[in-house]
C-alpha cells in the first residue's frame, strides 16, 4: 500500500506513452509488472485497450496478466471490460489461472455478463471464501446481481444449499443476497424464494446465516412486517418438526422475536393441527419461564384472546419449571 500512494505521484500528462512503452517493448518482466501497478495507481493511466490486450494474450505470463486484469477491472472503459468475457467464463486449472478469471469477473460483473453465465462458469464447484472465486461470489457478485434475477437466483442456491460456514462462496453469496432481499420481502416471488433458502437450510440443520462472534441482532435487520410474512409461510413448511422453527428463532438475526408473541398466538389460533405444534414450540422457546413477570404476561395474553392455547402453554411452563428444579437439586447434591 505504501508504494500505491508513492506510485500516486507519478501522474502526469505523459504517464500514459512511458508506462505504454514499458510494458510493450521492455524485456523485463518485473519492469512491466512495475509499470502495471503505476497504472493501478494512477487511475489506469489511459492504458484499459492496452492491458485488455495483454490480459488476453495467453503467451504473457500469468501475473502479468492478472496485474492488468485488475487494472482493467477497477479503471477500464466498459468496451475494454466486455473482451474480457471469455476469461471470465473460461475453466480454471491451477491458482494463478483462477486468480485471472476472478479478475475477469470482476471486470465483467455485471454490466457483461448474466447471472445464468455464472451460474454455469461457477455452478458446479463451490469456491472457498480463501480463494479469489470465492470472494468474488461472496461480495462482487453478490451486490451486482439484478433484483429480476434475485428470485431466480435464490431458488438455485437453495437447491445448491452450500453449509454457511464462513468458508463456501456460495453459502456467502446466499447470506448476502438473503439480506438485499428481505427489503423486496413483499413481493411474493421474492417472499418464497427466501422461504425457500430458509427451509432447505433448516431442514439440514444448517445454520440459518453464518454467524462469527455475532450477537443476536447484530446480524440482518428483519423488519416487523417482513418477519411475519415470511413466518407466515415458512412455519406450515416446517410442521410438525417445532424443533426446526427454534432454529430459526436462535439465529443472530432471529425469524421472530418477543414482540411478535402475540401474533405467534394468532397464528396458532388459525393454523392446522401439525402446524400448531410449530407455533407451540417457538412461543415456549421465546418466553423466558422461569421469570414470573414474563410467564404472567404471556398467560393473561393467552387467556384473553386465545383461551384454548392456555392449558398448553401452563403444562409447558410446568414442565420447564420442572426441569429447571431438578437441575438445581442435582446441583446441590
Amino acid at each position: 500500500m505504501g508504494m500505491f500512494w508513492a506510485y500516486r505521484k507519478l501522474k502526469h500528462a505523459g504517464l500514459k506513452s512511458q508506462l505504454e512503452s514499458i510494458i510493450e517493448t521492455s524485456a523485463s518482466a518485473s519492469e512491466r509488472f512495475c509499470a502495471i501497478q503505476i497504472a493501478e495507481a494512477c487511475s489506469g493511466a489511459g492504458l484499459s485497450r492496452l492491458l485488455a490486450d495483454l490480459a488476453l494474450r495467453e503467451s504473457e505470463p500469468l501475473f502479468l496478466r492478472i496485474a492488468a486484469a485488475s487494472c482493467v477491472a477497477d479503471h477500464g472503459v466498459e468496451i475494454d471490460k466486455s473482451r474480457l468475457l471469455p476469461l471470465a467464463l473460461q475453466v480454471s486449472q491451477t491458482e494463478e489461472e483462477e486468480r485471472l478469471k476472478s479478475q475477469a469477473l470482476s471486470a465483467v460483473w455485471p454490466a457483461h455478463c448474466t447471472w445464468t453465465q455464472i451460474k454455469d462458469s461457477l455452478g458446479a464447484d463451490d469456491p472457498q471464501t480463501t480463494t479469489a472465486l470465492g470472494r468474488f461470489l461472496g461480495f462482487i457478485f453478490a451486490e451486482g446481481l439484478a433484483l429480476s434475477d434475485l428470485a431466480d437466483a435464490l431458488d438455485w442456491l437453495a437447491d445448491k444449499n452450500c453449509y454457511p460456514d464462513g468458508l463456501s462462496g456460495w453459502a456467502a453469496a446466499t447470506d448476502q443476497l438473503l439480506m438485499r432481499a428481505s427489503a423486496f420481502a413483499d413481493d411474493p416471488t421474492v417472499r418464497r424464494a427466501i422461504v425457500g433458502v430458509l427451509f432447505a437450510r433448516l431442514s439440514r440443520h444448517h445454520r440459518v446465516f453464518y454467524e462469527s462472534g455475532t450477537e443476536k441482532g447484530d446480524g440482518m435487520l428483519w423488519s416487523a412486517s417482513t418477519r411475519r410474512a415470511i413466518a407466515v409461510e415458512l412455519i406450515p413448511k416446517l410442521a410438525p418438526s417445532g424443533y426446526l422453527a427454534v432454529a430459526a428463532l436462535r439465529s443472530s438475526s432471529p425469524l421472530l422475536v418477543r414482540e411478535d408473541i402475540e401474533f405467534m398466538m394468532d397464528r396458532w389460533d388459525i393454523a392446522a393441527a401439525d402446524e400448531r405444534l410449530v407455533w407451540e414450540q417457538a412461543i415456549v422457546w421465546m418466553v423466558d419461564w422461569q421469570v414470573p413477570e414474563a410467564s404472567s404476561t404471556v398467560l393473561t395474553a393467552s387467556a384473553e384472546r386465545h383461551p384454548r392455547l392456555t392449558p398448553i402453554l401452563e403444562t409447558q411452563q410446568q414442565a420447564v419449571l420442572s426441569i429447571s428444579t431438578g437441575r438445581m437439586n442435582a446441583k446441590r447434591s
